[in-house]
Formats: C-alpha cells, sequence, structure tokens
C-alpha cells in the first residue's frame, strides 16, 4: 500500500494577514483535532480524500509562522480549503460548542 498521492498537492500562499480585535495576528490550530469534510469533497477526490486530508495536515503542520484560518491548497488542478475552527491561545472551555472544533476540508463551492 502507497501512502504517496497521485498527483501535486499545492499549497497556494495566504492571503489574509489580519489581526483580530486584540490588534494581534490570528493563529489557528490545525493538528490534533478532529477533521470534518463536505459531502463536494469527499466526491471530488474520491479514493484519496482521506489520503489527501492527511497530506495536507503534514503541509499546513510544516509552515513556518502563525497559521490563518482558512489555508488554500490545489489538488488534481482543483482547489480546496482546508479550515479550522480553533484559535491558538484559547481554551475549549472559551467556546460555545467545543465538541464542533475541528479542521473542516471543502471545496468552494461549498464556502
Amino acid at each position: 500500500m502507497s501512502f504517496d498521492l497521485k498527483g501535486k498537492l499545492e499549497h497556494l500562499k495566504q492571503e489574509q494577514d489580519e489581526e483580530d480585535f486584540r490588534g494581534e495576528k490570528q493563529d489557528y490550530k490545525f493538528s490534533g483535532l478532529p477533521f470534518r469534510m463536505t459531502r463536494v469533497f469527499m466526491e471530488t477526490f474520491k479514493d484519496e480524500h482521506l489520503l489527501l486530508i492527511w497530506h495536507t495536515i503534514i503541509k499546513i503542520n510544516n509552515i513556518k509562522g502563525k497559521k490563518e484560518r482558512i489555508q488554500v491548497f490545489i489538488y488534481d488542478n482543483k482547489k480546496f480549503y482546508a479550515v479550522s475552527t480553533w484559535e491558538n491561545g484559547t481554551k475549549a472551555e472559551d467556546y460555545v460548542n467545543p465538541e464542533e472544533l475541528s479542521v473542516v476540508f471543502m471545496m468552494p463551492s461549498d464556502y
């Protein structure tokens, strides 16, 4: 069994560089969280969808510096998003529904 993707996974440069209400740059967590995906994401990438998620999380975690909430990727000429719902520096109890904290994989049409 191979853990390699059939195509090339490309991470696009982060476009947003905004500060939050405290005047600090945002930084989101992408590892150690459950993941969710939309049906369109799963249907688009078919038998590679789980492997693609795995490679995407590794790629995000290798990024130096702060990570924006929305990470944009292209795989097999198709753009998709990895969206974190957990900002670094916060605790689960800071959220209204901490059980929903996750990384969501979606297509632009899902957004």
